[in-house]
């Protein structure tokens, strides 16, 4: 079943897609890909369509190409929730710390994470959340603070230094 999701998506970005190509990208043997494929012809997703003598063309059904379309959509969606917790658990944070009189500090990569960080912090003006450049920022700070974070390897530093942090794709995790 897996294996069928991913055959169609491959497809679905390229007719003319090799078998061969298609087991190399799935880790499957040629014999087992031809299996698939045939199954998928049987089950109504796909349509085997000979180009000449050697070569052949896949073509998604109406049916394989609805099935692709809500595996995107489900993907999109779920996608789309983890933002939204992302979002959420982010408030709750700042929310807390800063009514308890902390300055929280954000310590992470300029990836995907960053940029919702980054939406949330500028939706929300809060002046008790900072960015920081790098980590000798918070050596000798006398007030209440806690790092924010999204890369694991980054955890280490912190404990050395004695500095409290909130990993948040663990918090995320763990809901």
């Amino acid at each position: 079943m897996e294996h069928d999701e991913k055959i169609l998506g491959y497809i679905a970005n390229n007719e003319n897609i090799s078998q061969r190509r298609l087991a190399k990208l799935t880790d499957l043997s040629p014999g087992h890909m031809n299996l698939l494929l045939h199954k998928l012809v049987n089950k109504g997703l796909l349509k085997i369509e000979k180009v000449n003598p050697i070569s052949l063309r896949y073509i998604l059904t109406p049916q394989g190409i609805a099935r692709n379309a809500k595996r995107t959509y489900c993907y999109i969606r779920n996608a789309v929730k983890h933002v939204l917790m992302l979002k959420g658990e982010l408030e709750q944070i700042f929310e807390y710390y800063g009514a308890e009189g902390y300055t929280v500090y954000l310590d992470g990569e300029k990836d995907e994470i960053y940029q919702i960080v980054k939406q949330v912090t500028s939706e929300k003006k809060l002046s008790h959340v900072k960015w920081l450049k790098n980590m000798d920022e918070l050596l000798g700070v006398d007030e209440k603070a806690v790092v924010v974070l999204w890369q694991s390897e980054k955890e280490e530093s912190y404990k050395k230094l004695g500095i409290g942090y909130i990993n948040l794709l663990n918090r995320i995790d763990s809901l």
